[in-house]
């Protein structure tokens, strides 16, 4: 899809709760070629997910609030 008022190429990412952490950072280096790193917010600190990577979204939302 491109935008025709500057002709730059539009990406769209489908994000769901039943991804994995993994599949997220993942899905956004192929879609935008950019290496990301999923942080969950636990009360007034964000945590590194990397113990966790195969979580899936809703599961680090559900710690992140059990904790907070």
């Amino acid at each position: 899809m491109r935008n025709k008022s500057n002709d730059t190429e539009l990406k769209e990412l489908l994000m769901t709760d039943a991804m994995t952490v993994t599949e997220l950072e993942n899905k956004i280096h192929e879609v935008f070629g950019l290496n990301a790193e999923v942080l969950r917010k636990s009360g007034n600190v964000w945590l590194e997910t990397k113990l966790t990577s195969n979580w899936t979204l809703l599961q680090q939302n559900k710690m992140g609030i059990a904790i907070s």
